[in-house]
């Protein structure tokens, strides 16, 4: 497991490892966009890569659309907000009052 903290991801096998397949795994590591701490976006795991070529050594992966934009609107993807009253809403188990 290593960190990236680019849209580009280098992926080096050391001699004598063959890999069959692998996925990966974004975790959001700030929050730019004013989210409460107990909301951040959500995690999002791709698909398994088949490896072509056991004998592939290095993997390159560009991520450029992979933003914390993107990920936030996954993470409210499916969210509703119910009225209660004209003072009040209800949204993910949170009751914000109207000041």
């Amino acid at each position: 497991f290593k960190k990236y903290y680019t849209d580009e991801i280098l992926l080096n096998v050391p001699n004598g490892v063959k890999i069959k397949s692998f996925e990966i795994t974004v975790y959001p590591t700030e929050c730019a966009l004013g989210w409460r701490d107990s909301m951040p976006p959500i995690h999002v795991t791709s698909m398994q890569y088949e490896v072509k070529d056991t004998e592939s050594n290095v993997f390159k992966v560009n991520m450029p659309e992979l933003t914390y934009c993107y990920l936030s609107s996954l993470r409210l993807d499916g969210d509703y907000v119910k009225i209660l009253n004209k003072n009040q809403l209800e949204w993910d188990g949170h009751i914000y009052t109207k000041q």
